[in-house]
């Protein structure tokens, strides 16, 4: 891993693995698909290409993103993380990182970050 990106959600700072991240990009209009998962935000378009789009705050603190939110469009899938705000890259740090949510339905993994 070179680094984690580190972004807010929910209140609460989390990391992503910079490896799993195609790019950032400003949350546009995003479609909600009825009955699905609270967590699951819709379907977005970014750059032609449609993404389903994952509340992160939703996903591991139970509260929704703000409505100008951030994508991180994930490599693996047509993915992307709904979040609050992007803080930036962080080197990983030499002790151990606490893996949140279950890898997020194993689209990437994302780890706490603390204060």
């Amino acid at each position: 891993m070179s680094g984690i990106l580190v972004v807010e959600a929910g209140g609460k700072r989390f990391g992503v693995p910079v490896d799993e991240v195609r790019e950032a990009a400003r949350l546009g209009r995003v479609a909600p698909l009825p009955g699905g998962l609270a967590t699951y935000a819709g379907l977005a378009i970014v750059r032609g290409q449609p993404l389903g789009v994952f509340d992160l705050g939703m996903a591991l603190t139970g509260q929704r993103a703000e409505p100008n939110g951030l994508l991180v469009v994930l490599h693996d899938g047509p993915n992307a993380l709904l979040v609050d705000r992007i803080e930036g890259i962080e080197p990983e740090p030499e002790g151990a990182l606490t893996q949140s949510g279950a890898c997020l339905l194993n689209l990437t993994k994302v780890f706490e970050m603390g204060i």
